[in-house]
């Protein structure tokens, strides 16, 4: 049995498809009545935890046999062909749902199969009005459940993507369509489009059982990725559900052609670092990351969609355009060119406040964080390799935070990040800036968006470094690849960064004393604090001014101060 697959049939397709990206969530296997009306698809909370709901029981009462044919013969588009064809289809009673068995479909760019697929409800009525007003007839349920195991998309080969896709149990829990103006969509804007895409359907959850994407490759970079169990809780007006997934397994590879062309189109700074010793380690060969486990609450943009949907601006009083759900990832991996550089006990990502379209809190943090830094050295690097181990490089063990916060109405913003490794170095890095107030920085952005932070002034700024092993490395790392003795350089540094201060006295007198401390952080360790404390609070107008007349007042200006403290004991 033959038909001409159409767009809508690829629709059903792409939804399935669309679950690979989106992951997919959880659900109850409850009994339903197909005369009752069906509720709105709206997205639904997800747990993880022993077997997928994809494998729970479930029955639609009242339901009638499919006509599988005619149903192809429906979603028949001949400015589209593409062959579909099954071994069998059969209405089981015990589950209410018409059965398909061995699907195939074929068009120009893969082969799409399914061994099993299992459809619930299908509306043919709507989709017929669907078909029959392009879209336009009133969203109503397309199809109440599908079903589908042992699914594979096979790339052709022909295009640089190809590769090939499996899944062992897929599950769509409903799909809401309709409402489409496709005769006005050229005269809608590219917000007041998009939200009318946004309210034209509601696709309910979606779960994933063993997805494997295999052999993805694109100019000479590979994409691998398997997933035992993603579930993903579904959209409905601009609010995507909770997501969950276990055991995620994904892997980059970049040919020396690949390597080659992204060095190329460098800037020669960057160039430079990427052809050298460095560039294995921002850009190796293989990348691999694996997570045990991650959830994420989901986010919505549903108070965004009637300001986008009639074209106006959202004003900025007001609330609840955006929201950003809690994000936590645990038990992560990552590998470079098959060794292990890190893993992570637990992340998170807090949930995101919002004043109008800007975030006002943002906090992230790791724990449990064990780093071997041997992993970026390459085997034909064996000196290299000892100088690390030697340096406890293959065993660094710490913790990071970072924190945002932002005061729309008093303007105030502040940026912390710390990052803490033990027996290595401690980062602490603070940003302070004030004159933000979220009003005035639009007015001014919609006057002249290149002077919107123009006013903007900056409190001040810390940058603080603690060593313990830091310095030792770096200049065991210089040293070996000068060709020198690493405490050697590293004690001729200090005189030589004291030479440069005196040569820079005469722009201004503060500069050997700034370099008076760097040169003794060098030559003794401990900690290091670059500092901007001005007196009052210095616009950035203020300070692209000064940059421009007399750079050498800045530091003045800013307030810079630079502070060594010695190791303890010394």
């Amino acid at each position: 049995m033959t038909r001409q697959n159409s767009l809508k049939l690829k629709l059903m397709a792409a939804t399935a498809a669309s679950a690979l990206l989106l992951t997919a969530c959880g659900g109850g296997g409850e009994t339903e009545s197909l005369d009752a009306p069906s509720p709105a698809t709206k997205p639904a909370e997800v747990e993880l935890g022993g077997e997928s709901p994809i494998y729970e029981p479930y029955k639609l009462t009242g339901a009638s046999a499919l006509d599988v044919d005619a149903f192809f013969a429906m979603m028949g588009d001949e400015n589209d062909p593409a062959n579909v064809s099954y071994n069998s289809a059969n209405f089981d009673e015990s589950i209410g749902a018409t059965v398909i068995e061995q699907l195939t479909t074929t068009d120009e760019d893969s082969t799409f199969t399914v061994g099993r697929m299992e459809l619930y409800g299908v509306n043919e009525a709507h989709i017929q009005a669907l078909k029959d007003t392009d879209g336009a007839a009133a969203k109503d349920e397309v199809f109440r459940k599908v079903r589908m195991f042992d699914v594979t998309v096979a790339g052709n080969g022909e295009e640089d993507a190809g590769g090939i896709v499996t899944i062992d149990g897929l599950e769509i829990d409903g799909l809401r369509l309709g409402g489409m103006s496709p005769d006005d969509s050229e005269a809608l804007g590219d917000g007041q489009e998009f939200a009318a895409a946004m309210k034209a359907f509601d696709l309910g959850a979606i779960y994933i059982d063993g997805l494997s994407m295999q052999g993805i490759e694109t100019e000479g970079t590979g994409i691998s990725m398997a997933v035992t169990d993603m579930r993903f809780g579904g959209i409905s007006a601009g609010k995507f559900g909770p997501i969950s997934l276990e055991n995620m397994d994904y892997t980059i590879t970049q040919s020396d052609e690949a390597k080659a062309a992204l060095i190329e189109a460098a800037d020669p700074q960057m160039k430079a670092i990427l052809s050298g010793p460095l560039g294995n380690i921002i850009m190796p060969e293989k990348q691999r990351a694996t997570i045990g486990s991650m959830t994420f609450d989901g986010f919505s943009f549903a108070g965004l969609l009637p300001y986008l949907e009639s074209g106006e601006s959202a004003p900025l009083s007001a609330d609840n355009l955006l929201s950003v759900g809690k994000l936590e990832a645990r038990d992560a991996e990552v590998y470079v060119n098959d060794k292990l550089a890190s893993t992570t006990g637990y992340s998170v990502m807090e949930p995101i406040d919002f004043a109008w379209l800007v975030p006002t809190r943002i906090k992230s943090y790791s724990t449990d964080v064990v780093t071997d830094l041997t992993a970026y050295v390459p085997d034909e690097q064996p000196e290299m390799l000892t100088l690390f181990k030697e340096n406890g490089l293959d065993n660094l063990t710490g913790e990071s935070e970072m924190l945002w916060t932002y005061d729309d109405a008093a303007g105030d913003a502040s940026l912390v990040i710390n990052t803490q490794t033990e027996g290595f170095a401690n980062f602490d890095i603070s940003f302070n800036a004030s004159e933000a107030v979220l009003e005035t920085l639009h007015t001014s952005a919609t006057e002249d968006e290149g002077a919107a932070f123009q006013n903007v002034a900056i409190d001040g700024m810390k940058i603080r470094i603690e060593d313990e092993k830091l310095l030792d490395v770096i200049f065991a790392v210089a040293g070996s690849q000068m060709g020198q003795d690493g405490a050697q350089l590293r004690a001729s540094a200090p005189l030589m960064i004291n030479m440069g201060g005196q040569q820079f006295a005469q722009m201004n007198p503060a500069f050997p004393a700034y370099l008076a401390a760097i040169s003794n952080w060098v030559g003794t360790g401990g900690a290091i604090e670059i500092a901007v404390a001005p007196e009052a609070p210095v616009a950035v107008a203020t300070l692209a001014e000064a940059g421009q007349t007399a750079p050498q007042t800045l530091p003045d200006v800013l307030g810079l101060t630079v502070t060594h403290t010695a190791p303890e004991g010394e």
